[in-house]
């Protein structure tokens, strides 16, 4: 009975439950051609993006309902080249290492870092930047 009472009285939740649908609505126009069936190796081959999303964000410490209450999410931007949207997760890398050069391997990636695999549903949008 008192989660009953918290849901029908508890500002906070329907806001939320607006964000979610918001979320929702934004899930369906972030897409992006990535195309997979050329090699995979070379630099150009992936689209350079800023990717928009929503984080947690907790306190350890001492604080009132009120403050809680007007507390938000962590709004965080990552940059990179994206790998791929597949499974529900976005993946994208920030750093790459070149092969040596031998046998005409110059340009294409051997090693990749900074990598970020951010779930799609906490993405509010995705930027192609170059």
């Amino acid at each position: 009975m008192l989660k009953q009472e918290i849901k029908k009285k508890s500002p906070y939740l329907k806001c939320y439950k607006k964000d979610s649908r918001k979320s929702r609505k934004y899930s369906r126009k972030k897409n992006l051609d990535i195309n997979n069936k050329i090699h995979k190796e070379k630099i150009e081959r992936y689209p350079f993006v800023e990717v928009h999303w929503l984080d947690i964000v907790g306190e350890t410490g001492w604080q009132t309902f009120d403050s809680l209450m007007k507390s938000g999410l962590g709004r965080m931007v990552s940059r990179g080249w994206l790998v791929s949207r597949k499974k529900g997760v976005t993946r994208i890398f920030c750093d790459y290492g070149l092969k040596d050069g031998k046998e005409g391997d110059e340009g294409y990636i051997e090693t990749i870092g900074g990598t970020t695999i951010i779930p799609n549903s906490v993405i509010t949008k995705i930027l192609k930047l170059s």
